[in-house]
């Protein structure tokens, strides 16, 4: 599912977020999560993977706004910060 937004949106990504900038629209800023947790905000965006449990750690109680996933899968997802 894409959906198109003309708000901006800050991405915290966990793990390698100069992927995850690749993908991003213009009105997205990607940021690395790894030491810059004082500056996240509320409504802000962190992207974190299931493999290695961050999902579980990470954010753990934010309400989670999408998964991606193949099958029954889940390799990341996406939670909105409270």
């Amino acid at each position: 599912m894409n959906q198109a937004t003309d708000a901006r949106t800050t991405l915290y990504v966990h793990r390698e977020p100069y992927i995850a900038a690749y993908y991003a629209g213009n009105n997205v800023t990607v940021r690395d999560l790894r030491g810059a947790l004082g500056d996240v905000k509320s409504g802000d965006i962190a992207l974190v993977n299931t493999r290695t449990n961050e999902d579980r750690k990470v954010f753990k109680d934010a309400p989670i706004l999408l998964k991606v996933t193949r099958g029954n899968a889940i390799f990341c997802m996406m939670k909105q910060i409270p």
